[in-house]
């Protein structure tokens, strides 16, 4: 993170069409410069994505939206667990 005594906010994203490297590596670039925003992580596996971003300089509608724009649309909820199995 960019200096310590920085008032940051985090928030924490499922997102849609992210689900390997590349597609994390697209949203670290698009996003890398972003104004107000912090630290990005970003998990693949899980399709989550995880922003510091400062509440002065940036809102967590207009990052929501720019990852819209960028073709990785936040969810809403998260993916229900898989139903466990059951014989015949």
């Amino acid at each position: 993170m960019i200096g310590g005594s920085m008032n940051t906010h985090q928030i924490d994203l499922r997102v849609g069409n992210l689900d390997c490297e590349h597609d994390a590596a697209a949203i670290e670039r698009g996003l890398t410069g972003f104004p107000g925003l912090v630290e990005i992580k970003i998990y693949p596996k899980s399709a989550k994505v995880s922003l510091h971003y400062d509440p002065a300089a940036t809102s967590e509608e207009a990052l929501r939206q720019k990852l819209q724009e960028m073709g990785f649309p936040p969810q809403e909820g998260m993916a229900s667990p898989p139903k466990p199995w059951r014989n015949p």
